[in-house]
């Protein structure tokens, strides 16, 4: 789809940015709390999900559209839900708030393609385009048109900027949807990424983390109870 050269040039850069492949490789878990870009009236408050990368499960903590706090125990490769949790307390028929999870599920989707699009774009089966240049702000960007897939491998597809002096993102097309990038952070291990995303067709779309860590180890208790 384009010159590999150039495009093996251009995600290099990517990961230099992020704070390399074997960083991102080695973080097994990552918190982060995000608010805007409301799929739907599930869930309309900050959302907070701490996710192991290794094995695919998600700890939710939110709330509802009517105020009641939520815990979500799920898995975010087989989707399937564990235990939830209404107001601290359990609720055992997981079946009966079956629609609230598909919102939950499509919604961490969303959050997680924002947040860690550039490390999905040389997965197995992702497909680039021919890199291109423009400039923005005075600023010299890198950009590759990309076909790749999410953590929860549904289809991913837009146009990736990068800065030319630091690789940072700065601009993104994704899903038909355009962001203009801010607000980067080193989230810990030497790990940095872009934490504000805003649209700029939809105010309604922009998307703002106030808090992303990663850590090495964890409460292997976070993803099994309250």
């Amino acid at each position: 789809m384009g010159n590999l050269k150039a495009q093996n040039g251009v995600i290099n850069s990517i990961w230099e940015g992020v704070g390399g492949k074997s960083t991102w490789q080695n973080t097994r878990f990552i918190l982060f709390v995000v608010k805007g870009n409301e799929l739907s009236s599930s869930f309309k408050e900050s959302r907070r999900f701490l996710l192991n990368k290794s094995n695919g499960e998600v700890r939710f903590e939110g709330k509802d559209a009517q105020g009641d706090r939520y815990i979500f125990l799920f898995n975010y490769q087989s989707q399937k839900l564990k235990k939830i949790y209404k107001n601290q307390i359990e609720i055992k028929n997981a079946n009966s708030e079956n629609e609230l999870f598909q919102d939950l599920l499509a919604q961490f989707n969303e959050d997680s393609s924002l947040l860690f699009i550039q490390t999905f774009l040389d997965k197995s089966g992702s497909k680039l385009g021919s890199v291109e240049n423009k400039i923005s702000n005075a600023e010299k960007l890198n950009g590759i048109p990309f076909k790749t897939s999410s953590l929860m491998n549904k289809p991913l597809s837009g146009k990736i900027y990068t800065s030319t002096e630091n690789y940072l993102l700065r601009n993104l097309e994704l899903n038909e949807e355009e962001y203009l990038i801010d607000g980067y952070k080193d989230i810990g291990g030497g790990l940095t990424l872009p934490t504000i995303f805003k649209s700029t067709s939809d105010s309604s779309k922009s998307s703002s983390y106030s808090l992303v860590a990663s850590f090495t180890e964890m409460e292997e208790s976070k993803f099994s109870t309250l």
